[in-house]
């Protein structure tokens, strides 16, 4: 896990020095157009899964009675849905 959070703040760290370097341009002479904003509206779909993995032990009160339980159990789903954006 250390290595992990060690590697992720050293790309990090590189990909923010990166954009030091890039020197601000003179905008051209003639005018672009500005592109019109990004819209939400339209259908999605997804999915998720997972896995459960687990053990338990028991030790019940009348003597010498214990009992044990291993399991690993498998849950997903799935949405759909539709997204409608009014104004900006």
């Amino acid at each position: 896990m250390r290595r992990f959070v060690v590697a992720l703040l050293a790309t990090s760290a590189l990909s923010v020095s990166a954009f030091a370097a890039d020197m601000p341009v003179k905008a051209p002479a003639y005018r672009t157009p500005i592109a019109a904003p990004y819209n939400w509206t339209g259908a999605y779909i997804g999915g998720h899964a997972g896995v459960a993995f687990g053990n338990y032990d028991w030790t019940f009160v009348a003597p010498g009675t214990t009992t044990s339980h291993n399991f690993s159990k498998f849950a997903g789903g799935a949405q759909l849905g539709y997204n409608y954006q009014i104004g900006q």
